[in-house]
């Protein structure tokens, strides 16, 4: 959408910044902030090269099953299907902490 390649350039830039903002908040705030295990780095980094490869793959799969005029939309929904099944093993772990 940008009309020059500076600008192009300019908004990569700021996009990358941002995300590596973002990285490193998380990790900071998931290691040092809650005193967790050395394990717990192996487990972070995992999880962001877990997203990495699902994000592209039900992309990839959207488009396949319901090629390009309806793909978007079948992406969206595994998306949501996807992410409401990762989901439910934490949030069962937290209802079992809580009782």
């Amino acid at each position: 959408m940008a009309p020059t390649l500076g600008l192009l350039a300019l908004g990569l830039a700021t996009f990358g910044a941002g995300m590596a903002v973002v990285y490193y908040q998380s990790l900071y705030y998931g290691l040092a902030v809650g005193g967790a295990q050395v394990d717990a780095g192996g487990t972070f980094e995992g999880l962001v090269g877990l997203g990495y490869f699902a994000g592209p793959s039900l992309g990839l799969l959207g488009f396949g099953l319901a090629g390009a005029s309806h793909g978007e939309r079948l992406t969206l929904l595994l998306t949501w299907v996807v992410a409401g099944l990762a989901l439910t093993g934490p949030l069962r772990a937290y209802r079992r902490r809580l009782r």
